[in-house]
């Protein structure tokens, strides 16, 4: 697949000597402002399947395409130090933050899978490899100075969301293998995952009032967030001979999740919020979680009744580890 395409900057400030914007949403999902840059998905890699049947020799091969990396979030940025965007904002809408700022980095696209079957009255030999996933990309820095008003009134509906989110490697891709001869044998490979990207720095000035007044909707909320580590691809081998038959699978390894940025809060003024779950302040820095590693199922089948063998080795996927929280400060 196809890497994304970069988000660019996005910058919100108020004209110098400029006063105070009145801003009124009563729609869903209808923000009072929105500032953000995203960078693009990775595309997911091909499918692969391949078969083949033969009377002496059959050897069938499938290889899943590598998934896109993602791309990087670009620098957001709301006022600026000695001139704050300075704003009175109501929604009135469900899911309707009053500011929301964010940077996300772009996932990586998954890797593709893999099917091979084989059959031959000899030697029949089956490889599948699945496809490795794409790099999940790092987010941009976020950094909001404001001054003003801030009320929203409905469920899901924070006062002020600054947020920088790497984004999540794509998965490894699955692998099938099946193989039937007097003799079989069929390696099968599940794709690895690939790492999350990083959170970057988030930060927030405010100096005014905020009030929440439905479930879900903290006053202020300031995170950075670690991508996932992709998941490794799953993986199946079969082999049914007459005589030797052997069968291999490996499930895909999971990657490490990105570490996150710091997060700052520097609030000044009177912050309400009226419903459950709505603290008034959230500054959180969380770091991505590894990839499980994929599975492995294998069986071996032998029909011979003189002289015959059998092996099925299955092993599955190690997980990734877990990327780090950084410096929270209030």
């Amino acid at each position: 697949g196809a890497s994304g395409g970069v988000g660019g900057t996005a910058v919100v400030n108020s004209p110098s000597g400029a006063g105070s914007v009145s801003i009124l949403t009563k729609g869903s999902s209808a923000p009072g402002v929105l500032v953000q840059s995203v960078g693009g998905g990775g595309g997911n890699g091909g499918s692969s399947s391949s078969g083949s049947i033969g009377v002496g020799i059959s050897v069938s091969v499938a290889v899943g395409g590598k998934g896109g990396s993602g791309a990087v979030g670009g620098t957001v940025k709301v006022g600026e130090g000695g001139n704050p965007f300075n704003a009175n904002i109501t929604t009135e809408g469900d899911f309707s933050p009053g500011l929301s700022a964010t940077s996300i980095g772009g996932g990586g696209g998954a890797g593709g899978s893999a099917k091979s079957v084989s059959g031959s009255g000899g030697l029949s030999v089956s490889v599948g490899v699945g496809g490795e996933g794409g790099t999940g990309a790092d987010a941009g820095t976020v950094d909001v100075n404001m001054a003003g008003q801030i009320l929203t009134t409905k469920i899901q509906s924070p006062g002020l969301n600054v947020a920088s989110i790497g984004g999540g490697g794509g998965s490894g891709g699955s692998s099938l293998s099946m193989a039937a001869g007097a003799v079989g044998i069929a390696p099968s490979i599940g794709g690895s995952g690939s790492g999350g990207g990083e959170g970057n720095t988030a930060s927030a000035t405010f100096s005014g009032t905020i009030t929440t007044k439905g479930q879900y909707s903290p006053g202020v909320s300031i995170t950075s967030i670690g991508g996932g580590g992709g998941a490794g691809g799953s993986s199946v081998s079969g082999t049914a001979s007459l005589g030797v038959s052997v069968s291999v699978a490996v499930g895909g390894s999971g990657a490490g999740g990105g570490s996150a940025g710091s997060s700052t809060g520097n609030i000044s003024g009177d912050i309400s919020t009226y419903e459950s779950f709505s603290p008034g302040i959230i500054v959180q820095s969380i770091g991505g979680g590894g990839g499980a590693g994929g599975s492995a199922v294998s069986g071996a089948v032998s029909a011979n009744p003189i002289a015959s063998g059998a092996v099925a080795v299955g092993v599955c996927g190690s997980g990734g580890g877990a990327g780090d929280g950084r410096t929270v400060n209030l």
